[in-house]
């Protein structure tokens, strides 16, 4: 128990030093989770989709927030939150994870719609897809980029972008690019 105190107050203090780590923040949730404290790990996850620049991020958002509707039997919730994503990175936990909620409740596992999944995000305060406030920032960072002629760092924000997005706009820049 100690040591799981001792990681908390570290990863707090990591945290001011680095407010905008999605990794600092989930090891800080696996804290939470230890603790029992379901509502600030909740909290806590909902803010780190601001900071995931990544896919893999992205998807361990989700798969966290599947865990904390796994916690509270909000079972079809966390259904929807689980294959959202699984679009994102192809995890064999989210595969177990749905097993599992088959198995406890004996529903079939059926691919909730895009309207569903928009519902329940604006209910629960999480975005479907990255956060808008980061893609506008690597969108105009990416701009500003070719704007200065800074090539590889153009490169590098698009392909953030277009990895988040599926863009089809912004993977013609990135051909373009490319193609010097």
């Amino acid at each position: 128990k100690e040591r799981w105190e001792e990681a908390q107050e570290i990863l707090l203090k990591a945290l001011e030093w680095n407010p905008s780590s999605a990794h600092i923040i989930f090891e800080l949730c696996e804290t939470y989770k230890h603790f029992g404290q379901l509502e600030k790990y909740y909290e806590t996850i909902i803010d780190a989709f601001k900071y995931c620049f990544t896919e893999t991020d992205l998807a361990r958002c989700y798969r966290y927030l599947g865990w904390y509707f796994v916690e509270k039997e909000l079972y079809d919730e966390a259904i929807c939150i689980y294959i959202l994503s699984f679009q994102y990175e192809k995890n064999q936990s989210v595969q177990s994870e749905l097993f599992y909620i088959s198995q406890s409740t004996g529903k079939d596992i059926v691919k909730p719609e895009i309207d569903d999944i928009k519902k329940l995000a604006e209910k629960y305060n999480f975005p479907v897809g990255a956060d808008e406030d980061l893609l506008g920032l690597v969108m105009y960072l990416g701009k500003e980029s070719l704007k200065e002629e800074v090539i590889p760092a153009a490169k590098y924000y698009f392909g953030i972008l277009y990895r988040l997005t599926e863009d089809d706009d912004v993977k013609e820049i990135l051909e373009r690019l490319e193609k010097g």
